[in-house]
């Protein structure tokens, strides 16, 4: 609110996907307003309403005058009254209203957009106004006609617009999407995007929840805090989480997560929004999988390239699907989960059998002869109700797998083209005594829900006989536990490789603080007090040849300003050494420690690895920086003689030691002082994943030890 009121961008576009909050936010904004004793008006469009000009501003009038009163009006000039009229004619309802035909039409519609915002920005002059329009991807052209006229008009004034649309609904061809271009272009206006909450925010949000819940909340919301809401509502009021002495607790762990009917409605009208050719395309993709090829999709849908071409184009311009760009990666994902999930469940059975079948005969069509397809290929023609099919390639599955489990990765066409292969000649299903002599193979697809995360491949029994029905179901059981496992284990990686870029973000971030600093000290504090130790000196050589007392003093100071110069480079290069940078962990630990004798008079041992390569930039920041505080802490509460430094890793860790014989201290009493340099160290090292252990006693040293896993 400030920032409108101060004058700059006064008009802020308030953008996002369905669910995550764009009416909440401001919603809760108008209330703050409304508490200070500002005035807040609320209007929205309206997706039946849209072919009706100016309702918007007649509603947002309205809730104006319901904040400001009526008697508001009463110092206002005739026309401008009767033009507000027009607009509310229930709030001003005693003027009787005519129209001049002879005027045209744009200038009725100017004189009736300078009423209502002379109106608005007289009043915001006497009080702070907070004007939210909501939906505009659903307004009438004169509605974005007004807020263009708005915002011109408002800088310099105490008024914040906030306009909110549907980052899915806006396309390029869409008005609104040039009027904010424009507005942003020539600085009247801001764009805030809001994001999908992050599993820290979740977290946060769960106060008290176990990191597995979270997980699986994460999981199947992706962070949209609609979906999040209406699951996290929907498990308690089945029962399955409750709330004891402040906690999340889990009551049952069975089953998938639910999809709310709320959650379901909200992707039915984006669906509904579709064209049907459009709508006819998705469900195909959506039997895919949650990503998939263009090839695949074309030739399962059979519509031709340029209608497939036509219906993706839609669909990214929705938001329902996205672009991926990994190497390994699909050419396109459902930008959600749960949009792909309530297509795929609300397909009749009949029509998800028969798009199981082209599906998978458009895979064999084009990547039959590949190994990698085949449990993939088995799980379509499985759901297809293709028996004789979908065992085949389990067979096929099972032969090309070495037994045990087999996780699938990501699987993409060689080459940039939709080359088609022919399906390898696949032979027919082995009979009874063709089974004894050549031994069983069972392959088991590991399902989470519909998607197949691996195969359980078994080679023939020990003793020859065949796999019963009961081996089988018992294999199914053991199957979905493997499946459990292996999802486990996949978002243990994700939220792994999740937290190593956030760490290394947030050391880069501090590191490029902590060279700003240094570069600001250098560059500007470092000269400063250099030209003033000069300016000192010459003055002390004009105090002597007037022999005038306080030469000496003079000279003392000069003294002291050069030793402050001196300790701001050391501080300057602790902030940043140039070597860690340039040459790497182990020769900018020779060149600090080799200084760090010369300043502190101290023995210090130092082992480092022979070789010298290199380690991850974080994990050597950080190392570096332990190493740091340790040698600091000696410095300055050891009253060491002997330091010793060890660092040493393999392919797994990295071990640090840090050893002094100085007077120790009681550890335990550490942990509940103000000892920021151990708080410090032991935070360094758990951000990386690692333990952290400090050993000492009055009057017998102290050993300082740091484990950090190598892969974090």
């Amino acid at each position: 609110m400030a920032t409108g009121v101060g004058g700059t961008d006064p008009l802020v576009f308030v953008t996002g996907e369905a669910g995550i909050g764009k009416s909440r936010l401001v919603s809760e904004l108008g209330e703050w307003v409304r508490q200070r004793g500002g005035w807040a008006a609320r209007a929205g469009c309206y997706e039946y309403e849209r072919a009706l000009p100016h309702g918007p501003l007649a509603d947002l009038l309205r809730a104006t005058l319901a904040c400001t009163g009526t008697e508001t009006l009463e110092a206002l000039p005739p026309w401008q009254v009767e033009e507000l009229a027009r607009l509310a004619p229930d709030q001003i309802p005693h003027l009787p209203l005519v129209t001049d035909t002879s005027v045209p039409t744009s200038q009725r519609q100017a004189r009736l957009f300078n009423a209502l915002t002379l109106f608005l920005t007289d009043l915001a002059k006497r009080n702070p106004l907070l004007l939210i329009l909501e939906d505009l991807h659903w307004a009438h052209d004169s509605t974005l006609a007004w807020l263009h006229y708005l915002a011109r008009r408002l800088p310099q004034t105490p008024v914040l617009a906030l306009a909110t649309y549907r980052r899915g609904e806006i396309g390029a061809q869409h008005p609104l999407h040039g009027l904010a271009l424009r507005l942003e272009r020539e600085g009247m206006a801001s764009r805030l995007e809001l994001p999908r909450l992050s599993r820290e925010a979740l977290s946060v949000w769960m106060v008290g929840a176990d990191d597995a819940l979270v997980e699986r909340v994460y999981q199947q919301t992706e962070g949209n805090p609609f979906f999040t809401l209406e699951t996290l509502r929907a498990l308690f009021e089945a029962g399955r989480i409750r709330l004891s002495d402040g906690r999340w607790v889990e009551t049952t762990m069975s089953g998938a997560l639910p999809i709310p009917a709320s959650v379901r409605q909200v992707v039915r009208e984006r669906l509904d929004r579709l064209s049907p050719p459009t709508r006819r395309m998705v469900e195909v993709a959506a039997v895919i999988g949650r990503s998939f090829d263009f090839e695949v999709a074309e030739q399962a849908w059979g519509r031709g390239e340029e209608a497939t071409l036509e219906a993706l184009d839609e669909l990214l311009h929705r938001r329902l699907l996205r672009e991926e760009a990994g190497p390994v990666d699909r050419d396109y994902a459902f930008d959600h989960h749960l949009v792909r999930e309530v297509i795929y469940r609300e397909l009749h059975h009949r029509r998800r059998q028969r798009l199981h079948r082209q599906v998978g005969e458009a895979m064999e069509r084009l990547y039959g002869a590949r190994p990698e397809t085949a449990a993939e290929l088995a799980y379509h023609f499985e759901q297809a109700q293709e028996a004789e099919k979908a065992l085949s390639w389990l067979v096929e599955a099972g032969e090309q797998a070495p037994r045990g489990v087999r996780r699938l990765g990501p699987r993409r066409p060689a080459g940039a083209g939709a080359t088609s292969v022919a399906a390898p000649a696949r032979r027919p299903l082995p009979q009874a005594e063709e089974m004894r002599r050549i031994g069983a193979v069972l392959a088991v697809p590991l399902l989470i829900g519909e998607n197949l995360v691996g195969i359980l491949t078994l080679g023939e029994k020990g003793s020859g006989d065949l796999y019963t029905q009961e081996d089988i179901g018992l294999l199914t059981t053991l199957a979905q536990s493997a499946a459990l496992a292996l999802e486990n284990a996949r978002l243990h990686e994700e939220r792994m490789a999740m937290l190593r870029q956030q760490l290394a973000r947030v050391t880069t971030a501090q590191e490029e603080e902590r060279r700003r600093i240094a570069r600001e000290l250098h560059d500007g504090v470092g000269p400063t007090l250099a030209g003033v130790n000069i300016r000192l000196r010459t003055a002390r050589k004009l105090l002597e040849r007037d022999h005038h007392p306080a030469a000496e003093e003079v000279d003392e100071l000069a003294e002291q300003i050069q030793e402050s110069i001196q300790d701001l480079r050391r501080l300057i290069y602790d902030l940043r050494p140039a070597a860690l940078d340039e040459l790497g962990l182990v020769p900018a630990l020779r060149g600090y420690v080799a200084r760090y004798r010369e300043e502190q008079g101290l023995e210090v041992a130092l082992a480092l690895p022979a070789g010298g390569g290199r380690l991850p930039a974080a994990l050597e920041t950080a190392l570096f920086r332990i190493v740091q505080e340790a040698l600091n802490n000696v410095a300055r509460h050891a009253q060491a003689r002997r330091v010793e430094v060890e660092l040493a890793w393999d392919e797994r860790v990295v071990t640090l030691r840090v050893v002094d014989d100085g007077r120790g201290f009681d550890p335990r009493a550490a942990q509940t002082g103000t000892h920021v340099g151990l708080w410090s160290m032991r935070e360094r090292v758990k951000q990386l994943g690692g333990q952290f252990e400090v050993e000492s006693a009055p009057g017998a040293g102290t050993k300082v030890k740091a484990v950090i896993p190598l892969g974090f």
